[in-house]
């Protein structure tokens, strides 16, 4: 049973990891996999004199006492016209991309993030040239938006490490945790292993807490979970908005109890079936923890005749087990 993808870091360097005052802040970056492929290949794309290519990823914040959610919102490109001239480093950008930068960051209200891609497996540390390089321009977009956090990015092909720059502080801190959301089910389809994904959240409403979540089996070939409409973007922010709301630990171990159950029932209809009804189809359940109820959604119903067109046929993917080919 998988959760989601969690991408491979740099070790935390020694000093960083709290706030120079106060309890240690647990820093979790979270974006979706499609964001996360589309830096990658804007990143790799060739440039007419720069050695690399750099870029601007926005993001959110939800926090709680001791943790900060950080959410991609969006990754902005920078312009081909505006990389200058500079063989000493990989790619040196002028004003006008720091000014776009800036803009949004002013406009949309996030704080900013640079990103640039290390080519190599394994996690991505930043060099002499990076940490220089981002202790000259991280403080511009802290004039602009002082208030929230702002940072950088390094991505490798299967890794990601990040700092970030705190309010009112000027050391960084390095981010603890990235969650790639559709990591896992990519993984899944693309060897025909069924996903199963469990998840609730507790909202505070005039009338005390509401406790909700739900249950998904995915099974390769047919639905998955953007086609039941839940990796959506807008849904990780609206995660990150109410993120601590409900204080900062939660007693969450019973509905979460009740949601693990469920899917272990779901995994024993595909290995066991043990009643007429039992097939081997996705599905999504809703589950409404307030008045203890687990119920199959209406999504399945509206989705159940649509074939999935965000991965491809069964006959297009791999087996789970390998054998080396006969000679």
């Amino acid at each position: 049973m998988v959760v989601e993808g969690r991408l491979r870091t740099a070790e935390s360097r020694p000093g960083f990891g709290r706030p120079p005052e106060g309890p240690a802040v647990i820093l979790h970056f979270k974006l979706l996999e499609s964001l996360r492929q589309a830096i990658v290949r804007d990143l790799q794309r060739p440039h007419p004199h720069a050695a690399e290519r750099v870029g601007f990823l926005s993001g959110r914040f939800g926090d709680s006492a001791k943790s900060l959610m950080i959410l991609a919102h969006k990754f902005h490109s920078v312009d081909d016209a505006h990389y200058v001239i500079d063989r000493k480093v990989g790619a040196r950008f002028n004003s006008a991309a720091m000014r776009m930068a800036l803009q949004v960051a002013l406009s949309d209200d996030v704080g900013m993030f640079h990103v640039h891609l290390h080519p190599h497996l394994g996690p991505p540390k930043p060099s002499s040239i990076d940490w220089r390089e981002w202790h000259k321009f991280v403080p511009d977009f802290r004039h602009v938006r002082p208030k929230l956090p702002h940072g950088a990015l390094i991505l490798s092909e299967d890794g990601i490490s990040g700092w970030c720059w705190y309010p009112r502080q000027d050391a960084p801190i390095q981010i603890h945790r990235f969650t790639s959301v559709g990591l896992c089910l990519r993984a899944c389809r693309r060897y025909l292993i069924p996903y199963f994904d469990i998840g609730m959240d507790v909202h505070l409403v005039d009338g005390g807490a509401v406790i909700h979540g739900q249950v998904i089996r995915s099974m390769p070939g047919d639905q998955c979970l953007r086609c039941f409409g839940f990796l959506r973007q807008d849904l990780l922010e609206k995660e990150a908005q109410h993120y601590g709301a409900a204080g900062g630990h939660p007693q969450v171990i019973w509905p979460n109890g009740v949601l693990a159950s469920t899917a272990v029932g779901l995994f024993v209809e595909l290995s066991s079936p043990w009643h007429f009804r039992a097939d081997a189809r996705s599905a999504m359940y809703d589950y409404d923890g307030n008045r203890h109820i687990v119920l199959l959604s209406s999504r399945v119903a509206a989705v159940r005749d649509i074939p999935c067109r965000h991965f491809g046929e069964v006959s297009d993917l791999g087996d789970p087990l390998w054998s080396p080919r006969p000679e």
